[in-house]
């Protein structure tokens, strides 16, 4: 494993602990609170969490040396699939 992704890993494992100690403060919060304002922030930080994971698995399998059937060119993945980026940037619809 490359320096530069163990460097890479450790700021995506640290993000991901601030998001979900932030969530979970967050969520807490608003039961103790009774404040529907700070739960739904909560449940907005679990989209952080789950962008987290996929920054995770892109730079895993960014590493991932090439083989004889896939080379280089082809061994990584689209950083933005067509079909999902125009949904992605107009959504929810005006």
């Amino acid at each position: 494993m490359s320096d530069r992704l163990q460097r890479s890993l450790r700021a995506t494992f640290l993000g991901l602990a601030v998001n979900v100690a932030l969530s979970a403060a967050k969520f807490l919060a608003g039961i103790l609170g009774n404040s529907q304002a700070l739960i739904a922030d909560a449940v907005e930080s679990l989209a952080d969490i789950f962008s987290s994971i996929i920054v995770w698995r892109g730079l895993v399998v960014a590493e991932t040396p090439p083989t004889r059937t896939i080379p280089t060119v082809t061994a990584r993945p689209n950083p933005s699939p067509p079909p999902l980026f125009p949904a992605c940037c107009c959504w929810p619809p005006p």
